[in-house]
């Protein structure tokens, strides 16, 4: 938890400092680009549910391609944070 704090560290300083010392300019964009990225995920997510409620809604295998799919995509995901840890993280992987 206190490496994801590090690396996570940098960019609340910078959010932080967008909202607190900006120009109005600067507040503008920190406030409609922060909404849009809001809007983005929400619209992300609304897809998803509703491709994964569609697809489970095929009748005879559709519940199985679900959990397959969430599967493949964590397998995935796990994966690629696992390799590029290694890769940034080198003398870890051999102590």
């Amino acid at each position: 938890m206190r490496d994801t704090y590090r690396l996570i560290r940098p960019k609340l300083w910078i959010v932080r400092n967008n909202v607190t010392r900006p120009a109005r300019l600067d507040r503008f964009k920190t406030f409609f680009f922060s909404t849009l990225s809001l809007l983005f995920f929400l619209g992300l997510l609304y897809a998803s549910v509703a491709f994964f409620q569609k697809l489970a809604a095929e009748e005879p295998f559709g519940m199985i391609l679900v959990h397959k799919l969430v599967e493949f995509l964590f397998l995935t995901f796990f994966t690629v944070l696992v390799f590029f840890r290694h890769r940034h993280e080198p003398q870890r992987l051999f102590s």
